[in-house]
């Protein structure tokens, strides 16, 4: 029976991955590539889970919608994406120094996930037993926890990927599990919009089925074989902040990467605008199972594309998105020289295709960094890379705020600005 098993194991990872011989590896040793088609699995419905859980509980969608709901000042709203990123990157620096000294790092991504679950879970009572300003504190100190977990879970993820799976389908695993993330969020989005009242209660179940698919996401994390890793590098955080000044000195193929990926911060940052842009267009359709089922449609059609351009490659991939990036921008801020009738379906189809092309941000530079580095390196350059984006994502958010205060269309300039640069820019990075 576990022959029998193993074989139709074997059998699915052929036909996800096209690889007829599940014994063949370039980057892994073997005892990890015989684990390889196992692990595969596992780590694509582990990742699939923990995507289907962002977009259950999206604080560019879901949150702000129940603040609303729940009347909660929409002050706390606009700190939600910021914490939210910011927060999961900014700690990684000292965090990665300290996880490098584990052999084996898949235990942080089983703790980071179930914190990240009881952290939605405690949003609950909140909603439903406090107000105000007071609720507003206190689910922004939850959402600070769950970006801190969130750090955890990114710095060990990349590198149990780059330990467990080999160089040339890593790209595969994030397209498949964006896919399933997307048909769900498809699935769930469509039913909010045909009729479901999306009143406090509605969204709070949510919110119980996004910590759900966090607890599964963290059993599955925990089946995964994952060899002993190097534990070379296990510093301070100040000599983890030394070494990341060094880094970005002395290694020029990795300092190309971070001046790319800083400027490409548009295709995340754009997208809430273009949200206000149509929900100012005063269309009745537009609303929370739109948005979701749109963001949905977008992970499902691109993800697994996006996934296999950037495992052939990756480089190539950040120019093409970047250049996209910038033509979206503009299209979005001359929408208003248009007939008014036809603003929100333009501010809809742009929100799909920024929506397509994030994906593609995303899987290009996440394969890029884990390709660009080898064992024990990689958690540094993760680790390095998002700090450092951590940091720039506030500078970037606070001056595209500004901006804004002018006119929307001043900062989706200013997004397309920046793309056309990380288009450039991205032609001095290495080949991998």
């Amino acid at each position: 029976m576990a022959k029998t098993g193993n074989k139709r194991l074997k059998t699915i990872y052929q036909m996800l991955s096209n690889d007829d011989d599940t014994r063949a590896c370039l980057q892994i040793p073997e005892n990890a590539c015989r684990a390889q088609p196992v692990n595969y699995l596992l780590f694509l419905l582990a990742v699939g889970c923990s995507q289907i859980s962002d977009k259950l509980a999206s604080t560019k969608l879901v949150l702000p919608w129940l603040f609303s709901t729940a009347g909660i000042p929409s002050f706390f709203s606009g700190l939600l994406v910021p914490i939210r990123e910011s927060g999961s990157m900014l700690p990684q620096l000292y965090i990665g120094a300290w996880v490098r000294q584990f052999p084996r790092r898949k235990w942080f991504l089983v703790a980071s996930t179930l914190a990240q679950a009881l952290c939605l879970l405690s949003i609950i009572p909140v909603a439903l037993w406090m107000q105000g300003s007071a609720a507003g504190w206190t689910v922004i100190g939850i959402i600070t926890l769950f970006s801190l977990a969130r750090s955890f879970s990114s710095v060990a993820s990349k590198d149990v990927l780059g330990k467990t799976v080999d160089k040339t389908k890593r790209g595969q695993v994030s397209g498949y599990a964006a896919t399933i993330a997307g048909i769900t969020g498809i699935i769930v989005g469509l039913s909010l919009a045909w009729g479901l009242t999306m009143d406090t209660v509605h969204i709070l179940w949510l919110l119980v089925a996004a910590a759900g698919t966090f607890s599964l996401s963290a059993l599955l994390y925990g089946l995964i074989n994952e060899y002993k890793g190097a534990t070379d590098g296990a510093r301070s955080g100040r000599y983890a902040f030394k070494q990341a000044i060094d880094l970005m000195k002395n290694d020029a193929p990795f300092r190309h990467f971070v001046i790319t990926r800083a400027l490409m911060l548009s295709s995340a940052l754009a997208t809430p605008y273009i949200v206000m842009l149509a929900e100012q267009s005063h269309s009745s359709w537009f609303g929370l199972g739109i948005f979701l089922a749109i963001s949905g449609l977008a992970s499902a059609l691109s993800s697994v594309f996006w996934g296999n351009q950037s495992d052939h490659n990756s480089r190539g991939v950040m120019t093409y998105t970047a250049v996209i990036t910038t033509l979206i921008c503009l299209a979005a801020a001359g929408v208003n020289w248009l007939p008014e009738a036809s603003h929100a379906y333009l501010y809809g189809f742009l929100f799909f295709a920024l929506s397509v092309t994030h994906q593609g941000v995303r899987l290009a530079r996440k394969t890029y960094v884990v390709d660009l580095a080898e064992g024990n390196q990689r958690t540094t350059y993760v680790t390095v890379s998002n700090t450092i984006m951590g940091v720039l994502l506030l500078v970037v958010g606070v001056i595209s705020a500004l901006l804004s205060q002018l006119a929307i269309p001043v900062a989706l300039l200013f997004f397309a600005f920046i793309s056309l640069l990380a288009a450039i820019t991205s032609r001095t990075m290495k080949s991998v």
